[in-house]
């Protein structure tokens, strides 16, 4: 007699029993992809090795694009942390940053950052963020134009052209904005009919909880995460922007969340993986499907562990959370809605998608190495 068995390329299914198992899954899958990288034809492949690139140190505790002209360096490139010393890469390799702050950064954690115009903002515990100047090659402290800027936020994000600063640990709850177009403008007191002045929001939206992530979904909106939920901003709030809560669930960390070129956001909650649609509307990602590993996963408000990453080239999301002593990886697979588990060497700090790296035959995402 022929039995004739379908690969199980909808992923990892845990919660039905044997006898009831959801066609094409599998209850334990490792290392198994269910697309054939070379071809992309929907069938169970080996998950191909990854590559070691050269790396500016032992240890990338944060990488973040930035764009911007110079003469010896390209128009797209990317800014790294590795043991305190600040890099960029040079289509080539990595070369050091200059700067009063070159050797700044924070290390032996996730470094949260976000990008600016042609500078990138790295953000620490115990000063105002460090500004990395692309065109010059210069890292220094933050200088402000007018007002005050925060110090000490772990957090922070683009938006409404401006920058977004969290996680002051004196202050958890609180979410600071910059002047619009202009970041080194921290002036609180701006008329009230100043529509682009700096802005602070005391968090009665969430609680008065702390912030846990922050970023920019589209133009017009912006998610903001608490342990009290999570609230978006339809606007900025000095031009009538309307906060509206749309979740009791929180993100596990500023790289906990990640974004697909149509501005889809797939985040990881103590719940598992959400989705959350451009209306802004939260919605678990198959609570049928999604393994117990990714449910209830802890979270560390000063040393977030998971990452999440969107992958253009595989149009998947990579999941990973270097927790001592329980270390995972996961890739779920946004065509066939497959949670596949992977082996790694190492569980990174942080993840990034960078474009130039791209090919018909290689992902761009990178992984920064923990240990």
């Amino acid at each position: 007699m022929n039995l004739h068995i379908d690969p199980p390329l909808g992923g990892v299914s845990k919660r039905a029993g044997f006898q009831s198992q959801p066609p094409f899954t599998a209850h334990t899958i490792l290392d198994m992809w269910p697309v054939d990288v070379d071809s992309g034809r929907a069938v169970l492949g080996v998950r191909p090795a990854l590559t070691v690139i050269d790396s500016p140190g032992d240890t990338v505790e944060c990488l973040q694009n930035v764009s911007g002209v110079r003469s010896d360096g390209p128009r797209q490139s990317m800014v790294a942390c590795s043991g305190s010393d600040i890099f960029w890469w040079d289509e080539t390799v990595w070369r050091y940053a200059g700067g009063a702050q070159a050797s700044a950064a924070d290390t032996g954690r996730a470094v949260f950052s976000t990008s600016f115009l042609q500078q990138a903002f790295i953000f620490i515990d115990d000063a105002k963020p460090i500004v990395f100047d692309y065109p010059t090659n210069t890292a220094v402290t933050l200088e402000e134009h007018a007002g005050d800027c925060p110090a000490g936020c772990r957090g922070g994000f683009t938006w409404q052209g401006g920058i977004w600063l969290f996680g002051q640990e004196g202050s958890p709850h609180v979410l600071y904005g910059s002047r619009t177009s202009n970041a080194f403008d921290w002036d609180f007191s701006a008329d009230i009919e100043d529509e682009g002045g700096a802005v602070f929001d005391l968090g009665t939206r969430w609680g008065g909880t702390p912030i846990t992530a922050g970023f920019e979904q589209t133009s017009d909106t912006a998610i903001i995460s608490a342990l009290g939920g999570m609230v978006a901003y339809h606007g900025h709030p000095r031009r009538l922007g309307a906060p509206e809560v749309i979740s009791n669930l929180y993100i596990l960390g500023q790289g906990a969340w990640t974004k697909t070129p149509d501005d889809t956001v797939y985040a990881m909650t103590p719940r598992g993986l959400i989705m959350i649609d451009l209306q802004a509307n939260v919605m678990p990602v198959s609570d049928k499907s999604i393994p117990d590993d990714l449910v209830g996963l802890a979270y560390e408000y000063t040393d977030p562990t998971i990452c999440v990453q969107y992958d253009s080239w595989l149009n998947a999301v990579h999941i990973t959370d270097r927790k001592s002593g329980s270390e995972q990886a996961w890739t779920y697979f946004l065509d066939t809605r497959a949670f596949v588990k992977n082996t790694l060497t190492n569980y990174p700090f942080c993840m990034a998608e960078f474009a130039p790296f791209i090919t018909s035959d290689t992902s761009g995402v990178l992984l920064g190495r923990s240990a």
